[in-house]
């Protein structure tokens, strides 16, 4: 028995988390940049979450508008740095 919606998203597959490991830009971005370049987040939204370190951002922006099947818009692109924040509700 569901007692609530939490229960919901957690036993639906559509609301699994995932790291996105296997999506094919994230094999392209680790064979130009290496696997220490950038950091994969594991989400929910079905969109690759990349993590890439602030000398690097022009040149992986540039790099993935010339892929065969290229990024043309890029979405939360900002540089929030979130490590040291403490209130995460």
């Amino acid at each position: 028995m569901v007692n609530n919606m939490t229960d919901l998203t957690a036993q639906d597959a559509a609301w699994s988390t995932r790291d996105h490991l296997d999506d094919p830009v994230i094999g392209e971005l680790r064979n130009r940049f290496g696997p220490d370049a950038f950091t994969v987040q594991a989400t929910r939204t079905g969109i690759p979450v990349v993590w890439v370190k602030r000398e690097q951002l022009l040149e992986v922006g540039e790099f993935l508008k010339t892929l065969p099947k290229p990024y043309v818009m890029l979405f939360d692109l900002h540089g929030m740095d979130e490590r040291l924040r403490t209130h995460r509700d």
